[in-house]
């Protein structure tokens, strides 16, 4: 099993507000609320790695935050 860890950061000047954290690899679907300005959000997931994993030598994810 892998842990990690996802990292959301507001690097701008006004509030982001109803985000949400997609990750489709584990299944994570989480909405973290509101980050103001230069404030950051960690949230944690695992994936329990496969043979086919194994198998394919290597793998890919990409966790998206959406919010307005």
């Amino acid at each position: 099993m892998i842990n990690y860890e996802i990292e959301v950061s507001n690097i701008g000047n006004i509030t982001i507000t109803d985000i949400v954290v997609d990750d489709n690899l584990t299944g994570l679907n989480i909405a973290i609320g509101t980050l103001l300005p230069n404030e950051t959000a960690t949230v944690p997931t695992s994936y329990t790695v496969t043979q086919g994993d194994i198998d394919g030598g290597r793998m890919n994810n990409v966790a998206t935050a959406t919010g307005r």
